[in-house]
């Protein structure tokens, strides 16, 4: 089992690198929850501009002042939103790797992002790694499909970020739990058995 803030050898990782299949899945998954949640936000923002009908307000205030006519034409620009999402999203992930080791997307595929000694991703390589995906996913997604050839299921950008994808899931079973359902399997047993030896007497 590999813990958050564990500290791991190589050889302790080997076996547990995840593999392709798991790792476009928590993509997916990720990408979803980005969809909805860039998707709520539009539609909260274009909401709120109608009802408080900032339009009209910002275009009364663009008439008496260049510099805020040039601010709105920027901020409503789609250049403008698209650097936002684009932060957005890098946000999400260099957040995620850094914080929790893994997006929401890896948690629910039990997967977690480690450096190379199976500690936890600073800042610098989590942002290192994010733009790695883009040298990964270029070249046809040559960087992706990496994974298949590379040993340890490599990326292109965990190479640069010197990072690997294990898988975390918990495994360790609780002992307390075994202990009480053993203890209630042999207690019934022994109840049948002593029901049956009565019956044979009886008999």
């Amino acid at each position: 089992m590999i813990s958050q803030g564990q500290s791991l050898t190589q050889e302790t990782l080997v076996g547990h690198y995840a593999g392709l299949t798991s790792r476009l899945l928590a993509f997916i998954i990720d990408t979803i929850i980005l969809s909805v949640i860039i998707l709520f936000t539009s539609w909260f923002v274009a909401t709120t501009w109608r009802l408080l009908q900032l339009g009209p307000i910002f275009s009364e205030l663009d008439q008496r002042s260049t510099i805020l006519a040039n601010l709105t034409m920027v901020i409503t620009s789609p250049l403008f939103y698209s650097l936002i999402t684009l932060l957005f999203i890098a946000s999400y992930y260099i957040f995620f790797w850094t914080i929790a080791g893994q997006t929401p997307g890896k948690g629910i595929m039990g997967l977690r992002i480690l450096s190379r000694r199976g500690n936890r991703l600073k800042l610098r390589f989590a942002i290192l790694r994010y733009i790695g995906y883009y040298l990964s996913i270029i070249p046809f997604g040559m960087g992706i499909i990496w994974i298949l050839i590379d040993d340890r299921r490599l990326a292109w950008h965990d190479k640069l970020a010197g990072t690997c994808v294990v898988y975390a899931w918990e495994a360790k079973p609780d002992e307390t739990f075994l202990t009480i359902e053993t203890s209630k399997l042999i207690a019934r047993t022994q109840a049948v058995r002593a029901y049956l030896e009565k019956k044979r007497k009886a008999g």
